[in-house]
Formats: C-alpha cells, structure tokens, sequence
C-alpha cells in the first residue's frame, strides 16, 4: 500500500523516455559501456534528469536508455524529454534510433 500525499493546486508530472539505440562498432563491452555512459552522464548533468542503461547491456550493438524528468508542468517534461533525445542525437550522430517511446504521468 502506497501513500497518496495531497497539496491543493499542485500538479506533479513524470516523464519518461526509452531510447532503444543502434551504436556504432565497438571493439569490446569496455568501449561500449564508456560510450553509453558519457551519454548517461551528459543526460545526468545537463538536464537534471534520472538516466540509466536499462537494456541490451551484453550486446556491443545495441542499448537501451531509460531517462525520467520531474516537473510541475506537462509541457516542461515533454519539452525536457525531447530535448535530451536531440541531444543525445546530435552529440552522437553515428547513433541510430531504433525505437523510442515516451510517457507522461500526472501524481
């Protein structure tokens, strides 16, 4: 059982983004793993955002992102949402899209 927390005229809403992404070669699961995890990291830093590595983490191929955003208003958390996935493309444009999806919760 949960605890459902009330404050009159607030709206809490949660974004998430998963990124299933097509990398370039990689040697070794050490070469992959520092290319994911300087886009993790930007993720982190730049956008204040929860980023992690949630898929494919033995494949040298391929990966998937998961990111989450927490904001007061929908439209900043879509906004946040797209933001991160250009950057994360324009940084790494060798990094191809293999399938995205994107939710938003209001609490």
């Amino acid at each position: 059982m949960g605890i459902r927390l009330s404050f009159r005229g607030t709206q809490l809403w949660v974004g998430t983004l998963s990124l299933e992404l097509h990398l370039p070669p990689c040697r070794s699961r050490k070469e992959k793993r520092s290319l994911v995890r300087s886009m993790v990291e930007r993720v982190r830093t730049r956008y204040n955002a929860a980023c992690s590595e949630v898929g494919y983490q033995e494949d040298l191929r391929l990966t998937r992102i998961g990111v989450a955003v927490v904001s007061n208003q929908r439209s900043h958390a879509e906004q946040s949402l797209e933001a991160i996935e250009a950057a994360i493309w324009s940084r790494q444009p060798e990094v191809e899209i293999l399938a995205r999806e994107v939710s938003i919760y209001s609490l």
